[in-house]
C-alpha cells in the first residue's frame, strides 16, 4: 500500500478484541502512512499528533483556527462556524447536509485528501456540501419545531456514540 495521501481520524479504544492493547492498534492503522504519501492527521488527537513521519508532507485538521495552508479548521464568526483552511474560510458548517460537528471535522479531514490530488474548487465544496452519510449514521430524520431528530442506529461503539452525542452542540435525549 502506497496512496497518495492518507488520513488519521482519531484513534480510540475500539477493536481491541483484535489487538494487544491500544498501542498495538495504534500500530496496525499508522501503517496507512506507508510509502511517501501526504499523511492529514487529527491535530486535536494526541496520538495521531505523534504519528507524523519526519521529512514527510502532512496536513491536518481539527476544530480550532487554522493558522497556515497546510492546517484545515474551524472559524467561529457572527454568522456562523465556517470550515477554512489557513486564513481562508470554505464554507459555513451549517451548510454541509451531515449533522454534527464531527461531521464538519471529517469533511475537513476529506478536503485535506482531496487537495494532496486536487484543487479544491467550487464544484468540490458542493460536493462536500451535499454529501450524505450512510443510512442510519447520523442520519437527519426531521427537524421539527427546533427538535433535530437523528438516527445513528449504526453508532455501535462508545467512541462512535460520543462523539455523535458531542458533536450535536445542543441538549440530546438518548
Amino acid at each position: 500500500l502506497a496512496p497518495d495521501a492518507a488520513a488519521m481520524l482519531n484513534l480510540s479504544e475500539d477493536h481491541l478484541d483484535r489487538y494487544a492493547g491500544i498501542e498495538d492498534y495504534g500500530a496496525a492503522k499508522a501503517r496507512i502512512f506507508q510509502g511517501d504519501g501526504v499523511q492529514v492527521l487529527n491535530r486535536d488527537d494526541p496520538i495521531v499528533r505523534l504519528m507524523r513521519l519526519p521529512g514527510r508532507t502532512a496536513q491536518t485538521f481539527g476544530a480550532s483556527v487554522p493558522l497556515s495552508e497546510e492546517e484545515w479548521g474551524l472559524v467561529s464568526r457572527p454568522d456562523g462556524e465556517w470550515l477554512a483552511r489557513g486564513g481562508a474560510l470554505l464554507m459555513p458548517s451549517s451548510g454541509l447536509t451531515l449533522v454534527g460537528r464531527h461531521n464538519a471535522l471529517n469533511v475537513l479531514a476529506a478536503l485535506a485528501l482531496v487537495s494532496s490530488v486536487a484543487k479544491i474548487t467550487p464544484a468540490v465544496l458542493a460536493v462536500a456540501a451535499s454529501f450524505r452519510s450512510l443510512p442510519h449514521r447520523m442520519e437527519r430524520v426531521a427537524d421539527e419545531r427546533g427538535v433535530l431528530f437523528v438516527d445513528d442506529s449504526k453508532g455501535t461503539t462508545v467512541a462512535a456514540t460520543q462523539a455523535a452525542l458531542a458533536g450535536l452542540g445542543r441538549p440530546v435525549i438518548l
